[in-house]
């Protein structure tokens, strides 16, 4: 359930051996001024990182109360990418507790000394494997219509992926084996030993395990602030997300259906007259003249695939007319509207009469499932 995480270290202790890499502050020859200036055991920097396997850490000055100037510590990770080669599947609560432990030990190996249990969560990552009847594309018209609340219009990516969004949070749905065929191959790019090869592999053969089950969404609900993360979860630290782990399905439930999913079986016309729409806006643009006329044949192609192929319905005209011109003739109609389609989706305009309302239904039951 949980995925990505960002913990605010604020009170920890950096040792003067650490292994953090610093940034020195820019310096202005004109004014003689040092920008983003932090004393860090003798050293000014503006910014201080380590960005590890399973981790990444931030120090970064920040204006604290009172306008005094504190170093901030940020740690960001991924749950179930600390005790596998990815992130595809949700940890449990105890595994959950066993990856804060584990970070704990990793942060104090490179000179922070923290408990993570009491640190402040910063950034939460909620998500759910659903495991879908078709593949992404089928689904994409559903997503491209969804809205989110209060949210931007939504934004594609490559074909697998959709993102809703404001300030506070956000909503993200696509291929899951996509994505992580992606990242494997990019890692694999930068792989420049046998060690590392060799975790490609392992993480290769996770991808296809996982590619097995059939077709897999992925949908995330992102809390990008801390105050957004109280007010949605109740939730402050680390510790109590643990304490409380179980209330977060109920939690992303509530925050997919307020946000993505808030049509009910009542509402699938909706979404139907919505991808309509789209289709008759985009034909009348090409042809003011004849875009209802062109949403028939449309509509007459995808009701001849209901009594079989072109060539198994030109059989049976020439067997009940008896004459080979008229099936001919059929064919050659035939080869036109497909003609016709094929420009239609070559300029990007959904034709297909996909079933909107089975496909929400679908996708709402499973994101929303208990």
């Amino acid at each position: 359930m949980v995925d990505s995480l960002t913990l605010d270290l604020s009170g920890c202790e950096i040792s003067r051996n650490h292994s953090l890499t610093l940034q020195p502050p820019s310096y202005q020859p004109a004014t003689g001024l040092i920008h983003g200036g932090y004393d860090l055991h003798g050293h000014e920097i503006s910014k201080a990182f380590y960005n590890g396997e399973k981790f990444n850490l931030t120090l970064k000055p920040v204006v604290g109360s009172q306008r005094v100037m504190r170093l901030a510590t940020y740690v960001q990770t991924s749950l179930p990418r600390y005790l596998a080669a990815n992130n595809f599947e949700a940890v449990s609560q105890s595994q959950a507790g066993e990856v804060l432990g584990k970070l704990e030990d990793d942060l104090a190996a490179v000179g922070i000394k923290a408990n993570t249990e009491a640190a402040d969560l910063v950034r939460l990552d909620l998500f759910r494997n659903v495991h879908t009847e078709h593949s992404f594309d089928t689904y994409s018209p559903v997503l491209s219509m969804l809205e989110g609340k209060r949210m931007r219009s939504p934004q594609e990516f490559g074909g697998t992926c959709f993102l809703y969004k404001n300030s506070q949070h956000e909503i993200v749905a696509y291929d899951k084996i996509a994505e992580m065929e992606h990242k494997l191959s990019a890692e694999r790019r930068r792989a420049g030993s046998r060690s590392h090869e060799a975790r490609m592999l392992a993480a290769r053969a996770a991808v296809h395990e996982a590619a097995g089950a059939g077709n897999v969404l992925r949908f995330e609900y992102r809390m990008r602030h801390g105050e957004k993360i109280r007010t949605t979860t109740g939730i402050a630290t680390a510790g109590e997300m643990l304490r409380r782990y179980d209330d977060l399905a109920g939690i992303y439930s509530r925050a997919m259906s307020d946000n993505l999913f808030r049509f009910d079986g009542r509402n699938r016309a909706i979404l139907q007259a919505r991808k309509l729409e789209q289709l008759l806006s985009a034909l009348k643009d090409l042809y003011p003249r004849s875009y209802v006329r062109r949403f028939e044949t449309i509509a007459a192609a995808e009701g001849l695939r209901m009594y079989g192929t072109v060539e198994s319905i030109a059989s049976v005209i020439e067997k009940v007319s008896g004459q080979k011109g008229t099936a001919s003739k059929f064919r050659r109609r035939m080869f036109e509207q497909k003609m016709f389609l094929k420009e239609l989706r070559r300029r990007e305009i959904d034709v297909e009469a996909v079933p909107i309302g089975e496909l929400y239904s679908e996708l709402r039951g499973k994101v929303l499932a208990a």
